[in-house]
């Protein structure tokens, strides 16, 4: 059974003036998280990525603008990310990598309360994220 975190499909939705936008929040996470296996679901991984990839340039762009309403949905998605990123890198042995050690304990953190806090822990979800998919897409085990 296979369960998707954030499984609202992609739906345009009309803003203001009327025009039809797809809105962030609902995109559909295909990091399918199985319950069974802790894999991912390859037949999914290139849009997989690209919401990934989509992330973290929502927060680490150069003109990224993190408000206050991005931050949960973003920190949700990136904390899910980064958790099933960690045990791919451990299952493909690297256990003992700076970059999987860092993320295993920013998985565990807490969300702090104050609004900088929150920033600079989406910031730092999204350099472990990216650290992560380099070592795993760039350097084979």
């Amino acid at each position: 059974m296979t369960v998707v975190a954030d499984a609202l499909p992609r739906r345009a939705a009309p803003d203001r003036a009327g025009n039809k936008v797809l809105t962030h929040w609902q995109d559909r996470s295909a990091l399918a998280w199985s319950t069974t296996r802790w894999e991912w679901d390859w037949y999914e991984l290139p849009f997989a990525l690209g919401v990934a990839y989509e992330d973290l340039e929502a927060v680490l762009g150069e003109h990224a603008v993190l408000r206050t309403w991005d931050l949960g949905p973003l920190a949700r998605r990136l904390t899910g990310l980064l958790s099933r990123l960690v045990v791919i890198a451990v299952r493909q042995g690297y256990v003992a990598a700076a970059p999987v050690t860092r993320s295993r304990r920013l998985c565990t953190s807490t969300e702090p309360d104050c609004f900088i806090q929150a920033q600079a822990r989406v910031r730092l979800l999204a350099l472990a994220t990216s650290d992560l998919l380099d070592l795993l897409l760039e350097d084979p085990p």
